[in-house]
């Protein structure tokens, strides 16, 4: 009766709430449930109601389900930026290992680097996983939606006051993102052209969300595992079909 997780970026640390690892609940009304064997395809409706025994009004639960989506869909957004700053990053430095001792893998090096830092501006990126207590806007995001997703009432004052503050800061860090790469890029890319060599480029949001729609899009489960195998220290690796 929940959505898919939300997507959280990889980090260095876990999001300090297990109600993060989920979706919001789904929505009361009628839903149609489908079973297909071999050939053969079941349906039936089932109605979806509210807990008859919550004391919490209907507009207590419409003040969750409002925050609640917002904040799901703000990680989605912090996810798609981090995941863009680590695909720059990536590509810039195979670029600068693909040319050998020249001028412009050291500026690409040097580019990659930036990101990098930056990078640990947005999520917790130090080795060492909670141990080291670092917290960025992924680890604060991740528990005040974990917060809020847990509990079906009215979130408090301070938690909507502090999910603008949150989304304030997101909001600054894809403008530096953008900023970054509108001054950085069509120098490195004009070099790399010199060489012959394909452009850095961001993946673009719809080819991003395409590729999330296979599941894989917040599975809670592999998240837990991923984030585990990164606080651990040791390598995940995906089996494919």
């Amino acid at each position: 009766m929940r959505l898919k997780g939300p997507k959280v970026p990889p980090a260095a640390n876990l999001v300090p709430n297990q109600f993060a690892l989920v979706g919001p609940r789904a929505a009361a009304g009628t839903y149609t449930a489908k079973l297909t064997r071999n050939k053969d395809t079941y349906t039936t409706t089932f109605t979806l109601v509210g807990d008859p025994r919550s004391t919490h009004t209907a507009s207590d639960r419409a003040e969750q389900v409002k925050l609640v989506n917002r904040l799901y869909a703000r990680l989605g957004d912090l996810t798609y930026t981090v995941e863009s700053v680590q695909g720059v990053r990536d590509t810039a430095r195979a670029r600068a290992k693909a040319l050998g001792k020249d001028a412009l893998a050291t500026k690409l090096n040097a580019f990659a680097d930036r990101l990098e830092t930056f990078r640990g501006t947005l999520v917790a990126a130090k080795e060492g996983g909670r141990l080291t207590g670092e917290e960025h806007l992924r680890e604060q995001m991740g528990d005040l939606y974990g917060k809020v997703n847990g509990y079906d009432g009215r979130p408090t004052n301070g938690q909507i006051a502090l999910a603008a503050v949150l989304d304030g800061e997101l909001t600054k860090g894809e403008a530096d993102f953008a900023a970054i790469l509108a001054k950085d890029l069509p120098a490195l890319n004009s070099g790399l052209a010199s060489k012959k060599l394909p452009k850095l480029e961001r993946e673009a949001r719809d080819g991003w969300n395409k590729r999330n729609e296979d599941g894989s899009r917040g599975s809670g489960g592999m998240q837990l595992v991923k984030a585990l195998c990164s606080w651990l220290g040791v390598p995940y690796e995906e089996e494919s079909d």
